[in-house]
């Protein structure tokens, strides 16, 4: 029989944030709900009980064991010279299938897309003439899977081709004695700048978009699109003070985009370490994993911000919130 238990986050992955001990992999995870840390072994996290059906369980297994060897030569050259300048052609293009996939195929990404088909549901029903009541028609679990593996498989090799040829990337290197977290939904998204009126900012192709995916506890990969200009980072949400840096460097040159000058890699400062787990927070459906036992980042921002707590937490903002 096969075996029901179906990660969604790989385990060869989850291999660069544990301690190797025993001949077990172990991870010091930390559930947001209870805000408690536990050790646990990567076999047994990151993954749900017939996530995808048996058959497509075994494809989606079968695509990522067949970018592993490869994906583990292009991370091999990264941990030993932290330099994207050392991957050719092939290493940047698995990366970005791997990527791709991982941003698509986590529990989180299947509650977001529950939570717009729902929206989009109450929206119609609100403005057809019948007497429609809010969330009186909910898709089933069977559809919703359905619905999100299928966009997996015709979703992923777009956005890869996106990352490979038209985003800018940048690698963070943590020499700190914090290390970066990953989490059960690691890609997290990120903007510095407001959204525009009845639009999101959080699509690959939105000005001033980025991924944030840790790629071990010492290093991190930024996907940045490469629209922005400085000025409109002069109109971000807030600047720290690399960013005014930028601004200071370009002030005398015509309006040039963000990441001309934004390098190819840089070492981040405890304060940055923080930011980067802070978006591990954010973007994690229940638990987030680490080396060490050290969460204290983690339970000032739920404590500030304690809707990130639950699963069951809004996800989508609408300008139909009101229905």
């Amino acid at each position: 029989m096969r075996p029901k238990r179906q990660h969604y986050v790989p385990k060869f992955y989850l291999r660069q944030f544990s301690n190797f001990k025993d001949n077990e992999y172990l991870l010091v995870a930390y559930n947001k709900e209870s805000q408690r840390p536990f050790n646990v072994n990567i076999e047994n996290i990151a993954l749900e009980n017939y996530f995808y059906s048996l058959d497509e369980e075994e494809t989606i297994e079968k695509l990522f064991s067949s970018f592993e060897g490869d994906f583990n030569i292009a991370l091999t050259k990264l941990l030993e010279n932290e330099d994207i300048g050392h991957l050719n052609e092939k290493d940047k293009e698995v990366l970005a299938y791997f990527i791709a996939i991982q941003y698509l195929r986590t529990k989180e990404k299947r509650l977001q897309i529950g939570e717009i088909i729902n929206t989009i549901v109450n929206i119609m029903g609100k403005n057809s003439d019948l007497k429609y009541q809010k969330d009186s028609v909910v898709i089933s679990e069977k559809s919703l899977r359905n619905f999100h593996i299928d966009t997996i498989f015709n979703g992923f090799q777009k956005l890869a081709e996106i990352m490979t040829n038209k985003m800018k990337w940048k690698l963070c290197i943590n020499n700190t004695d914090s290390p970066f977290w990953t989490s059960d939904n690691p890609c997290a998204i990120y903007n510095e700048l407001e959204p525009e009126p009845f639009r999101g900012n959080l699509g690959f192709m939105c000005k001033g978009f980025q991924l944030h995916f840790p790629l071990s506890s010492k290093l991190l990969l930024i996907l940045i699109n490469p629209d922005m200009k400085v000025s409109d980072l002069k109109k971000a949400r807030w600047i720290n003070k690399e960013q005014l840096r930028i601004i200071e460097k370009a002030s005398k040159i015509k309006d040039i985009n963000v990441i001309d000058l934004i390098p190819d890699r840089e070492y981040l400062s405890p304060d940055r370490i923080m930011f980067e787990n802070n978006l591990q927070v954010v973007s994690s459906t229940q638990f987030i994993f680490s080396k060490i036992k050290n969460f204290n980042v983690a339970d000032k921002y739920l404590n500030e911000y304690p809707n990130y707590k639950s699963n069951q937490r809004k996800r989508i903002v609408t300008n139909h919130d009101n229905l």
